[in-house]
């Protein structure tokens, strides 16, 4: 079953190293107080696509976009300001002609702990359930 399967590559490092990692890694997640970044391996050629997005936890804090005590409207407005800056990075996305990077990626430092707090850590999951459960 889908369960077993994603339990035994979670469990077995060895099963993992040599039949998951190889195939399907795609890339790193990775965000911290002023910025994320994103790591894409390319398959053909073996290069690494880098990415950094100043879009950090502490950014929003830092540049007084956030009051006291943060308001649904800074919420709001914080969200299109990161749509913004992704969309200026070029990040793959439907918009930038690029596609959607497909494949495994392992996310880490802040991304690890929003994942936590969303019940969603050391899982093999799609996109959408992602994004969906973030949100």
């Amino acid at each position: 079953s889908r369960d077993a399967f994603t339990k035994a590559m979670i469990e077995d490092d060895e099963l993992r190293s040599v039949l998951v990692m190889p195939r399907f890694f795609k890339g790193v997640c990775s965000a911290g107080g002023g910025s994320m970044q994103l790591s894409i391996l390319q398959r053909l050629s073996a290069d690494v696509e880098l990415f950094s997005v100043p879009v950090g936890n502490k950014v929003p804090i830092h540049n007084r976009r956030f009051s006291p005590v943060v308001t649904s409207e800074e919420i709001v407005r914080w969200q299109e300001h990161v749509e913004t800056k992704i969309l200026e990075c070029r990040l793959p996305n439907e918009t930038t002609g690029k596609g959607m990077a497909r494949g495994l990626f392992i996310c880490i430092s802040a991304f690890f702990y929003a994942a936590k707090t969303a019940k969603l850590p050391e899982r093999i999951l799609s996109h959408s359930h992602v994004v969906k459960e973030l949100k």
